[in-house]
């Protein structure tokens, strides 16, 4: 969903008339994510979860169990005790234990990516979103700038793998000729009423 929003900041770029172009998910923290191969995992009898669970344990360790010291409460932490993780090549170098007791390097099951992860998620309706915003330049139509960018993305899969809503101005005009619409029905309406009590 992500990179579906920021192709689509990149073709909202190309189009004159547009300014201040911002994306809700723009600032994140910088990420390291953990890329199971599952196939390979699962060859040494590594599922996703056991991947994730010991990576996790190696880096925060384990919550054994608390004890309390003048009222106050103290997690004993279990961590690897010949395991230094003080930068990604050794988190590449950590070894893997399947369940039946097999030593598995991590490279050869995943890999780190680094990436930059959400400031935030909106959620609506209990759906994830992503909001991608303009400004619209003087003497530029904001209905015209939206029917160009959606020409634009029906070139590429962005609706194939996410669904675009519009709001804004964009939505209040089209509240607007539909409330238009509904009008000339009911004057239409009317007068076929009263031409019909005229000449019935």
């Amino acid at each position: 969903m992500e990179a579906a929003a920021r192709e689509a900041k990149e073709i909202l770029k190309t189009i004159d008339g547009t300014r201040n172009i911002t994306l809700g998910v723009e600032n994140g923290e910088p990420e390291i994510q953990v890329r199971v191969d599952r196939d390979k995992a699962s060859k040494y009898g590594l599922s996703y979860f056991d991947v994730g669970s010991q990576v996790r344990d190696a880096i925060a360790g384990v919550k054994a169990t608390t004890y309390e010291v003048n009222k106050d409460e103290i997690d004993v932490i279990i961590r690897y005790k010949d395991v230094k993780l003080n930068s990604l090549s050794d988190l590449r170098n950590l070894y893997l234990y399947s369940r039946s007791g097999q030593v598995i390097s991590f490279n050869q099951v995943a890999e780190l990516v680094e990436g930059e992860a959400m400031s935030y998620i909106q959620h609506e309706d209990g759906e994830r979103i992503i909001t991608l915003s303009s400004s619209v330049n003087p003497g530029f139509n904001a209905l015209e700038l939206t029917n160009v960018f959606k020409e634009k993305i029906k070139e590429t899969t962005i609706e194939d793998r996410v669904t675009v809503n519009y709001a804004g101005e964009i939505q209040d005009l089209q509240e607007t000729f539909s409330e238009m619409m509904f009008n000339m029905l009911v004057a239409v309406l009317l007068v076929f009423i009263i031409l019909s009590v005229q000449f019935n």
